[in-house]
Order: structure tokens, then C-alpha cells, then sequence
């Protein structure tokens, strides 16, 4: 009978449990965490995510958890229109549109589905043997298990893809995030709505978008050297002065943030490459195809890899199980990859060069436009 190991109980990891589970193939997923605690910021999952949680039968409980988005929204700093998607006209094409929600509640949903399955916490991973037929993984606790197929859902700093590839690392973006939880109440017309203002100095962003009926989330990005640092007591004096060139309701939902609920990190991404298996040891999600958050696909990616590879496990070994699950999903996982690094560069810019590319965002692309959203949310490609 055949059996995996999932390394990583993120989203990527535990729909990947769920995606085997509905095939009938028994995993473990290992976390490094003690517990699978609620932490973490927003999400927003697109129709390609929603499609693939439909098709494993978790995608409403997810809709009810968070907020259905009518549109995405770009703005300039002053508040002016640049650039609008209905994610409420792309359910006539897509089935669903989008939804926004706390991570942690998603984690709940996706908890809740593994019935019958295995989650341990507190596993350190630290090496894996191959076999000739499966493949052993070790954790720091001196604890070990063996399984046919061996799955790395274990993030963007994945230690698997280290032993596998260890000339591969993250890709620094030349921006920092802060990324935020407020309890602030935006004004009606604005509740069902995900919000983007780009300021025309480098890497200047912020946004936000409401996760359930208390809460927005929220993040602000610029240009910055790796591994700054923050003053705990001073931290939100510095956002406000940060985010000032914006409309007065970004200041306010700053102002309104506790500060144990704001969180900084360095973004990365990794570079697209071959070769995202080795033997009976396989990559996915981050550790596999690591993408800036421009596009909001992050964890949408992660999870049409786990559908996809939960497909290829129920039906080869895993050498063509897995050679075919990376033939299947390198394409578009690295057209997403690319495509937010162009986005990234351009936000890095700042001058004359941004004010060119504001304004560019205001022409009617609508046929453009239409096949770049069309070649991120369709799923088609899993039923061919």
C-alpha cells in the first residue's frame, strides 16, 4: 500500500495530506512547530485555489471562514484609480472568484479535513537517506520514518531542498514587509474589497483587504537592505511616517494595530530551476517554485501542486510520478514566479520610470489583460 511522508504542515503540506487522503493513500504529515498554533497573517485565495479546494470538497467551509472579495483595487498614493479586476465577474468564467481570510482559519479548515490522517509536531527535520525502493527521513529528536514517497512542503528555507540542491537559495527582492492584523472597521463600500496603493518612491506599497467581520489584514512593503531591524517601542511610529504619503484611512488602520500583531520579513523568491525530485524524494509548494507576493499566488501555486501531485502519486512510482507532476506544474509555476519579479523590478523603480509605468497602468488592456489572468487562474491543464 502506498504511503508518504509530508515534511511541513503549512498550506501546502496539509492539502497535500488531503489531496492524498481523497485517493486513498495514508500520509504523515512532520511539523517543526510544537504545536500548530493560530498565528500568522491574511491570505487571499484566487479561483484556481477555490477550484482546486472544490474539487477536494473543503471549498466552501474555507468561503465561510473568510470574506468573498467583489474586486482588487490599485491605486496611486492619492487614492486614484489605476487598475481594477472584478473577481465577482470571474465566477461566470472560473466558478469562484476570491476570498480573504486569516491564515490561521484556513489552517483550521484544512486540519479538519484530515480525518484518518497523521500530523506529529515538534519534528526538527534534519537529513534524508535514499533507499532503493523508499527513502528514510531523520528528525532532530533522534526519531526516524520511511516511506515510498518522501514530500517537502517545507517552505522558501526548505532544509530538503538544501540536501537536494545546495547551490539553490532564496532570491532577495530588495524589499522588506511588514505585514499586519487590525481590528479597524472600514467604511461600507470599501468591506468586500482588497485595496493596493503604489507611491512613486521605490518599493513604496501598501495594502489590505478584510479577512472576516473584525479584522483586516494588512501589509506595507519598500526598498530596503536584507536583514534590517526593527525597535519594538518605535516600530509603528516608524509605519505611520512610512506610510504618510497615502489617503488618511491607511494611517488610521495603522494607528489601530496592536503592536504584537505586526510582523517584518525580508521577501525572497527562487529563481525557477529543474529537477524538483531526486529518487524517492520529492519538492513542492515554496520549496519547489518560491514566488514574490505580487500577484497574491503564493499559497494558490502551493496548492495546485499538491492536487497535481497527490494525482501523479495515485497513479506511478515515484519517479514518474514525480517527473510528471514537475512537467505538469513547472510551466506555470515559473510564468508566476517571472511574472512577479517584473512586477517587483518595477515597483523598485522610482522617478521618472515610475511615474511612465503609473500612468501605463491606466490604459484599457483588457485583452492583455485577460489571457495574463486567464494563464494564472485557470486549472484546465489538470484534467488534460
Amino acid at each position: 500500500m502506498k504511503r508518504a511522508i509530508i515534511v511541513g504542515g503549512g498550506i501546502g503540506g496539509l492539502t497535500t495530506a488531503i489531496a492524498l487522503q481523497q485517493k486513498g493513500i495514508e500520509s504523515t504529515v512532520y511539523e517543526q512547530a510544537p504545536v500548530l498554533a493560530p498565528v500568522g497573517a491574511g491570505i487571499t485565495l484566487a479561483s484556481n485555489a477555490l477550484n482546486i479546494y472544490d474539487l477536494l470538497g473543503i471549498a466552501q467551509p474555507v468561503v465561510d471562514q473568510g470574506i468573498y472579495l467583489k474586486s482588487a483595487r490599485i491605486l496611486n498614493q492619492n487614492g486614484g484609480l489605476l487598475s481594477r479586476l472584478p473577481y465577482e465577474e470571474l465566477k461566470s468564467t472560473y466558478k469562484w472568484g476570491a476570498v480573504a481570510i486569516h491564515r490561521a482559519a484556513l489552517q483550521q479548515v484544512l486540519v479538519n479535513a484530515i480525518s484518518g490522517q497523521h500530523i506529529q509536531t515538534g519534528k526538527v527535520f534534519q537529513r534524508y537517506e535514499q533507499h532503493a525502493h523508499d527513502a528514510t527521513v531523520y528528525f532532530e529528536d533522534g526519531t526516524s520514518d520511511t516511506a515510498e514517497y518522501v514530500i517537502f512542503a517545507d517552505g522558501i528555507k526548505s532544509k530538503g531542498r538544501q540536501q537536494m540542491h545546495p547551490g539553490i537559495q532564496p532570491r532577495f527582492s530588495g524589499q522588506t514587509c511588514w505585514r499586519f492584523i487590525s481590528p479597524y472597521q472600514l467604511p461600507t463600500p470599501q468591506r468586500e474589497d482588497v485595496f493596493e496603493m503604489w507611491a512613486k518612491q521605490k518599493g513604496l506599497r501598501v495594502g489590505y483587504a478584510p479577512i472576516n467581520g473584525q479584522e483586516i489584514y494588512g501589509y506595507i512593503t519598500t526598498f530596503a537592505a536584507a536583514n534590517g531591524q526593527d525597535d519594538p517601542a518605535h516600530v509603528k511610529e516608524k509605519l505611520l511616517d512610512i506610510v504618510a504619503v497615502f489617503p488618511p484611512v491607511v494611517r488610521e488602520l495603522m494607528a489601530a494595530t496592536p503592536l504584537d500583531k505586526i510582523m517584518r520579513n525580508d521577501l525572497y523568491d527562487i529563481k525557477p530551476f529543474n529537477g524538483w525530485s531526486k529518487g524517492n524524494v520529492v519538492l513542492m509548494g515554496d520549496a519547489a517554485h518560491a514566488t514574490m507576493p505580487n500577484l497574491g499566488q503564493g499559497a494558490c501555486q502551493a496548492i495546485e501542486s499538491a492536487y497535481v501531485l497527490a494525482q501523479c502519486i495515485a497513479q506511478h512510482h515515484p519517479a514518474a510520478a514525480y517527473a510528471l507532476y514537475e512537467k505538469m506544474r513547472k510551466p506555470k509555476a515559473t510564468f508566476i514566479t517571472n511574472t512577479s519579479d517584473l512586477i517587483n523590478k518595477i515597483t523598485n523603480t522610482s522617478g521618472l520610470m515610475k511615474s511612465v509605468v503609473l500612468q501605463f497602468m491606466k490604459w484599457d488592456l483588457t485583452n492583455y489583460q485577460a489571457k495574463q489572468m486567464d494563464k494564472m487562474l485557470s486549472i484546465q491543464y489538470i484534467h488534460q
